[in-house]
């Protein structure tokens, strides 16, 4: 036999497609392999391009579980895998890191995408001049309630007979809140008075009243806002009372929602980077919020995923940025802690027995008015006593009674509030005293001048029935001469003065508050002290330009 082998006649076209199938089935395995590698090691075959996304804390958990489902699905923008990363921060830091006025511990960097829980902080954002971010889609609502204390927490929550104005302008019923410079809620609070009063002839004087009475109650830390006295309320978002419920269930709270309507947070996811490969990827982290399984986790955390006007509440117009920022700096400067010398006139005047008073002396009445306008001050404001008249020390024409220092602070066996309101009580007039002015605003306004603090509001509060009358002590003129040449615009000391009664000359008056910014008011009854109280508080709103 030969050598050669016996062959049969092959079948080509088999072969070629078995091995094509071999072919595509080691190509998959091949390509499997990859994504699953590059899965396991973070998609570092296609490198990796970072989504970084700051999300308010409350909703960080449903937006990290999001932010989960994108990494997972490895999805590619520009020959990168995508990861996105989630940090909770508060929008108050987040405003200002884009703004350019001020840093963050808890962020590092700006974020790619911002969800902050309000778009009011859009107009927050803009502060420093940097064109600010806009509001994006709303992720959730939270309508802005109040909470009051319940056995069960049952009970009326439409509010049909509960209105905004009666719940914050009772001094004696005052509600915790969070910061409205730090938070949605409380800058909805603040937008919310803003637009009840808007139409109101008194709506300065008013807003000023109640931003002064809710100063009292507000909560720094937001994770303390439900810890306060018992029985005390508390106005946040619906959703903030839902967690508190889940947390102490035997102490539930009953929700009111007041008549006029409400604000509600909305939670806009809004992007911020301009890059287009990082606006791609924040495209698609939008699209695996908007799934069921997101709306989901919301719905559990106590949100709201359908408008909330669309469920039965009432929700007031939206505010302009222009209104919230005017908002903002109106709440900054009534927030700034007073210092403040008050003057008290005790010359012989002020014996005379005031017309319809029921008998009572000039004297007892202005020390009445001045015991009310201690009341509006909180223990952080730093107060002093002087009274005057001619003589009152040697040949010196006032004398201090209290010293200067926080309401607050104990002084021995009392406060400094206490020792004042005792000090109002033992005033008496000095019968032969004249009404020595010029010297007694000369040596305030130097004193506080020279003591000044400049993160405070520095103010003269002199209180007189009369004119100068001290034959032996400036005159008009040289007293308007030195107060401005003493005059600093960047450290005002301004003197804010009570006229009390028929004989004060008013024109004198308001040239001494002039020279230093001030404003002159006029009372006739203790009944006028309010009003010229919150009046003159609420000059801050416009100062310096009052």
């Amino acid at each position: 036999m030969s050598g050669r082998h016996s062959a049969r006649p092959g079948r080509p076209g088999r072969r070629n497609l078995i091995a094509f199938a071999a072919a595509a089935v080691a190509t998959a395995l091949i390509v499997a392999g990859c994504y699953a590698f590059a899965g396991t090691f973070g998609c570092t075959a296609h490198g990796t391009l970072d989504l970084h996304v700051a999300a308010a804390p409350e909703i960080a958990p449903a937006i990290r579980q999001a932010a989960a489902d994108l990494t997972e699905e490895r999805r590619v923008v520009g020959g990168s895998c995508v990861r996105a990363v989630v940090t909770a921060a508060d929008p108050a830091a987040v405003a200002a890191l884009l703004s350019g006025t001020g840093s963050s511990q808890t962020i590092a960097r700006k974020p790619d995408v911002w969800i902050p829980d309000s778009s009011l902080w859009s107009a927050a954002a803009a502060e420093g001049g940097a064109r600010p971010p806009r509001p994006g889609f709303p992720i959730a609502w939270s309508p802005i309630v109040v909470g009051v204390p319940s056995p069960t927490g049952r009970g009326p929550a439409a509010g049909d007979r509960t209105r905004w104005l009666e719940l914050l302008g009772s001094r004696s019923a005052t509600a915790r809140i969070t910061d409205p410079g730090r938070s949605g809620a409380g800058m909805s609070l603040l937008m919310i008075i803003r637009s009840l009063l808007a139409d109101d002839p008194a709506g300065t004087e008013k807003f000023t009243g109640i931003v002064r009475n809710a100063r009292q109650g507000v909560v720094h830390d937001p994770t303390t806002l439900f810890s306060g006295p018992r029985g005390q309320m508390v106005i946040a978002s619906e959703q903030a009372m839902h967690g508190r419920d889940r947390e102490r269930p035997s102490a539930p709270l009953q929700v009111i929602r007041p008549a006029e309507g409400t604000l509600a947070l909305d939670y806009p996811y809004t992007v911020v980077s301009d890059e287009q490969d990082r606006a791609e990827a924040a495209r698609l982290l939008e699209h695996r919020i908007r799934t069921e399984r997101t709306r989901r986790a919301l719905r559990d955390l106590g949100f709201r995923t359908t408008r909330p006007d669309l469920e039965g509440v009432r929700l007031l117009p939206d505010p302009e940025p222009s209104e919230v920022r005017a908002a903002l700096q109106a709440w900054a400067k009534l927030s700034l802690t007073s210092r403040m010398l008050s003057v008290l006139d005790i010359s012989g005047s002020m014996a005379a027995t005031v017309p319809g008073s029921g008998g009572k002396t000039r004297m007892q009445v202005l020390a009445q008015a001045a015991q009310l306008g201690l009341s509006y001050q909180p223990d952080d404001t730093e107060l002093g006593q002087w009274v005057f008249s001619t003589n009152l020390d040697g040949r010196r024409d006032w004398r201090q009674t209290v010293e200067m220092g926080p309401l607050g602070e104990r002084t021995g066996s009392v406060t400094r509030r206490q020792r004042i309101l005792s000090s109002l009580s033992a005033l008496q007039p000095k019968p032969d005293g004249d009404t020595g002015l010029y010297d007694s605003v000369l040596a305030a306004v130097e004193y506080m001048r020279r003591t000044y603090k400049p993160d405070m509001v520095n103010t003269v509060l002199l209180m007189t029935d009369g004119r100068n009358d001290d034959a032996d002590g400036p005159t008009l003129e040289q007293t308007l001469r030195r107060l401005r040449r003493g005059h600093d615009p960047a450290r005002p000391v301004q003197v804010v003065i009570i006229g009390f009664g028929d004989e004060v000359d008013k024109d004198e008056l308001n040239k001494i508050a002039k020279a230093t910014g001030g404003s002159v008011h006029l009372a006739r009854t203790a009944q006028d002290m309010e009003r010229i109280f919150l009046a003159g508080t609420s000059r801050r709103i416009c100062s310096p330009k009052c």
